[in-house]
């Protein structure tokens, strides 16, 4: 069992606040204003060809979305080096931080 102290306890709680507070007042101003933004951009009323044509495909095999899921990841993680760039280096380590969540996966079950 894990033990916490208050003042622990406490502090845990405030950042809870902090996180949730920011995130209930901008939904509820989105909500608020909705009609107000989509007067502006009405392009996006729509779902774009783009994502309706992706949605579908990703409806028919799931596999492909977890597969682009995790390249998404990789090059969002690789970012992390100082020495990311155009180069093979980071190519491999796109590679390497797709593939490193499915083989834990299986090494662990």
């Amino acid at each position: 069992m894990i033990k916490l102290k208050p003042r622990t306890l406490l502090l845990h709680l405030v950042l809870i606040i902090f996180a949730i507070l920011p995130a209930h007042l901008l939904n509820s101003t989105i909500a608020e204003q909705y009609e107000r933004f989509a007067r502006r951009v009405p392009a996006l009323r729509t779902a774009p060809k783009w994502y309706t044509s992706l949605s579908a495909a990703i409806a028919k095999a799931p596999a492909l979305g977890g597969v682009l899921l995790m390249a998404a990841t990789g090059f969002l993680f690789a970012f992390a080096d100082p020495k990311f760039g155009f180069n093979l280096h980071s190519l491999r380590l796109i590679i390497a931080l797709s593939v490193a969540p499915v083989r834990s996966r299986k090494i662990s079950v």
